[in-house]
């Protein structure tokens, strides 16, 4: 197989909002953020009606992403950009990984996620199956390893749902079932609604760790399936106190209550705010979360900067069945061996599947946020004796499936709808 195309693009403080371009094989560039006047409030209104499922057409989905792809790539940084882009085939990765400088965030809370190409061979850059996107908040050389020894992927779960926000969320049996379900996954530990207190949450990880010999962490990836809102201009995600009512906490002190878990990765499927008919104020009004909606990018690089290794965040709530579908997909790669960045592109594959195109919010909605180098977070198991099932995958499978064709790609569920 060819070497993966590396990139990283950095985004700096200064007027105007200066962007470098470099490839691991030398290849730079410089420019800046073309995001200003008519083009900034244009961009602003399609991610409003993003954010309340308005946007809902191909065409207007492409329009947006087109003017976030030229906002970032345009000049010195597009050349070098669509220079490498056009050295992809079949047998080559390309790694982009958007690094955010410090007083940048009005430019990292944009859905770059969903920024498309233009050019021939182009499209939507998540719906890429050979090109993979992730942020951080450093270079690629300064971010130490994920990787740990073979065994099966430890994940615990946190399903807050308290009685004074929402009834239970309606993607939690779906996602929590996905992950009970797939082989090389074991679910170490799982606090659901009243069990999803602070106090039970320490209690069971002093468990884990006395039964960890080592090194071995007690769980690879916090799943966090919850609620997050804006208090007093702070960031918040949603536990259950001991009574079933909300304790909001900060990234900080949220991370305070899982580090015992020493995880490499911390999911967040934030869910829809809808009240529950318990959720009601001492007037009788339903509180309504949305009025105070949650900065998501912010949470996630808060969470990055308070030392977890790597965040993925659901910036937009799925439906029920595209969340178990991308569940089940994301964490089968994982257990394969497969990298963070690896197992969210194929992921996004399996949910799209079957997805009418009033459903594409979702390719978009996931953000992965790195303070490490881009990785597995379990090694290969060894091989199996013959007659033995190692379940690889679907993204293995799929690579099975290219070399057999010639390295051409599989068909893709984007088809028809990454390009014109």
């Amino acid at each position: 197989m060819a070497e993966p195309i590396d990139i990283t693009v950095t985004v700096r403080n200064s007027t105007p909002p200066q962007v470098d371009i470099k490839s691991r094989a030398g290849a730079e560039g410089s420019g800046s953020v073309h995001l200003n006047g008519v083009h900034r409030e244009m961009v602003e209104i399609l991610e409003r009606w993003l954010g309340t499922r308005a946007l809902r057409h191909k065409d207007e989905f492409r329009v947006l992403g087109t003017a976030l792809y030229e906002a970032l790539f345009n000049g010195e940084v597009r050349s070098v950009f669509e220079d490498q882009l056009r050295k992809l085939d079949g047998s080559r990765q390309l790694s982009l990984h958007l690094v955010f400088g410090e007083g940048t965030h009005e430019i990292a809370r944009h859905p770059w996620e969903f920024m498309y190409c233009p050019e021939p061979g182009g499209g939507f850059l998540a719906s890429l199956t050979n090109l993979t996107v992730s942020r951080g908040m450093t270079s690629a050389g300064d971010r130490p390893s994920l990787l740990r020894a073979p065994g099966p992927l430890r994940v615990l779960v946190i399903a807050a749902h308290p009685s004074d926000v929402t009834d239970e969320p309606e993607a939690y049996a779906g996602v929590v079932g996905a992950l009970h379900d797939e082989p090389g996954i074991e679910v170490v530990a799982e606090f659901a609604g009243a069990g999803a207190t602070t106090a039970r949450i320490n209690d069971k990880l002093a468990t884990l760790v006395q039964g960890c010999p080592g090194d071995l962490c007690p769980a690879d990836v916090v799943h966090y399936i919850g609620y997050a809102r804006e208090i007093e201009r702070e960031q918040a995600l949603a536990l259950n106190r001991a009574d079933g009512t909300a304790e909001w906490v900060g990234p900080d002190d949220f991370w305070i209550r899982v580090r015992g878990a020493r995880p490499r990765l911390v999911f967040l499927s934030l869910c829809d705010p809808h009240p529950s008919p318990r959720a009601a104020d001492p007037d009788g009004e339903r509180r309504r979360l949305e009025e105070r909606e949650p900065d998501v990018v912010a949470l996630a690089s808060m969470l990055v900067q308070g030392r977890a290794a790597a965040v993925v965040v659901m910036r937009y709530p799925l439906l029920p069945a595209p969340a178990a579908r991308f569940t089940a997909a994301f964490y089968r790669e994982l257990a394969a061996a497969r990298t963070i960045a690896e197992a969210m592109q194929e992921a996004r594959f399996q949910m799209l599947l079957g997805t009418s195109e009033h459903g594409w919010s979702g390719i978009g909605s996931p953000v992965i946020y790195m303070q490490s180098v881009d990785g597995p977070l379990v090694t290969k198991r060894p091989a199996a004796a013959p007659g033995v099932s190692q379940s690889p995958g679907r993204g293995a499978a799929r690579d099975a499936g290219e070399r057999e064709a010639g390295g051409q790609p599989p068909p893709s569920p984007w088809e028809g709808f990454g390009s014109t």
